[in-house]
């Protein structure tokens, strides 16, 4: 299972996908995908960075105006 992080004005979009193995050899491997969208309840606003952590367990958005010294 894999999954794809895509940022968008009001959140994220988790997009997963899954490939299975078809019956026989000579058929292409099939592949589904189910999207899950968190939103952040903030409205709309501009990202200034995406951050993905190790194995996509953590996910950070840094939007833009919002002070990033730590």
């Amino acid at each position: 299972m894999d999954q794809i992080i895509a940022l968008n004005a009001t959140g994220l979009d988790v997009e997963t996908v899954t490939v299975s193995q078809p019956g026989s050899g000579f058929c292409p491997a099939n592949v589904s995908y189910s999207n899950q969208f968190i939103d952040f309840g903030l409205g709309a606003f501009t990202a200034h960075q995406l951050l993905v952590g190790h194995e996509r367990i953590q996910v950070v958005v840094l939007p833009v105006g919002i002070n990033k010294d730590f």
